[in-house]
């Protein structure tokens, strides 16, 4: 569980960044990359988990793998039989197997209107 200050401090980053511009986050052992529409990428000392509690109450941020929670609004194109999303600029991600059998039973990215292969 993450402390109010701790919180507090992420909110404080993740809105200094406009969260409505970052594309998709990616860990990095400890750390944190931020991948932005403008290609621009930051990198964040705290890990993929501490941002997965913080945007748990945000519907536009979805967990895919391990290693990746997205923005479905900068989603370009989903491949459910691969396993794979295209996002906006062409960065292909992969959609874990458990998470995919997740979004086929909720339906996540048909309700999202998105592209689907």
């Amino acid at each position: 569980m993450l402390s109010q200050t701790k919180k507090h401090y992420l909110k404080q980053v993740v809105s200094e960044f406009y969260i409505e511009k970052i594309k998709y986050f990616e860990a990095d052992i400890n750390y944190t990359m931020l991948y932005f529409q403008d290609g621009t990428v930051k990198r964040s000392a705290y890990s993929l988990k501490n941002f997965e509690v913080l945007l748990q109450s945000n519907k536009l941020f979805v967990r895919i793998h391990k290693s990746y929670i997205i923005n479905t609004d900068h989603i370009a194109k989903v491949d459910m039989e691969k396993g794979k999303v295209m996002m906006e600029l062409n960065a292909i991600l992969p959609i874990s197997r458990r998470r995919l059998v997740e979004f086929n039973k909720s339906n996540i990215f048909l309700n999202l209107g998105k592209k689907i292969a």
